[in-house]
């Protein structure tokens, strides 16, 4: 699980700042996190209730925090996250009311980041799809190997996060591989040596 914090500031309403920096953790030290996700409901869990776990109470004792409203974030049976609402020792109580708001902005918060992870899918499939077909534009008008040889790495380097590259060609017997380009580090490899 990795989280990232709002904080809103209790004595002065217009001071708030995101953490971005997220914060891992493992669901197996957070059992409220795993019932909110397997029974797709809202919890609510005090610091010193039993059923809080001891890694939750420490949790909610290091950030000033007394209750929290664990609201699960799902589309459709797929869990995507938590959302954790917190409330100090001198804030009311989550009332009934709070539970169906938190409930509804998490449907709707789910809604987005299905969407948006769509997009993002989208996008990724249509930038290979631009990547392949400039490929096979330049392949098609590439008048030698070497130039074969570098489109192909152009294209696949812009795809794939990677350092190096090499291209083997099966021998005519077909019993061996001939290393013919090696591209790392930004630059071609001599194999004239190999």
């Amino acid at each position: 699980v990795s989280q990232i914090m709002h904080i809103q500031h209790p004595d002065d309403s217009k001071k708030a700042e995101f953490n971005l920096n997220p914060y891992t953790f493992p669901i197996a030290h957070f059992p409220s996190i795993g019932e909110v996700l397997a029974q797709q409901a809202t919890l609510l869990r005090h610091r010193n209730d039993s059923e809080t776990s001891q890694p939750e109470q420490n949790f909610l004792a290091e950030q000033g925090q007394e209750s929290s409203l664990l609201v699960p974030l799902t589309h459709g049976s797929t869990p995507l996250g938590v959302v954790m609402i917190f409330r100090t020792a001198d804030q009311p109580e989550f009332a009934r009311s709070d539970r169906q708001l938190a409930n509804v902005m998490a449907n709707e918060t789910a809604i987005a980041l299905n969407n948006a992870i769509l997009a993002s899918e989208r996008q990724g499939r249509l930038a290979q799809l631009n990547a392949l077909n400039r490929l096979s534009n330049r392949l098609s008008l590439a008048p030698t190997m070497f130039d074969v040889f570098e489109s192909a790495r152009r294209e696949i380097l812009s795809l794939f996060e990677a350092t190096t590259m090499s291209i083997m060609l099966l021998t005519k017997d077909e019993q061996y591989f001939e290393w013919v380009y090696g591209f790392e580090y930004g630059q071609e490899l001599d194999l004239t040596g190999i």
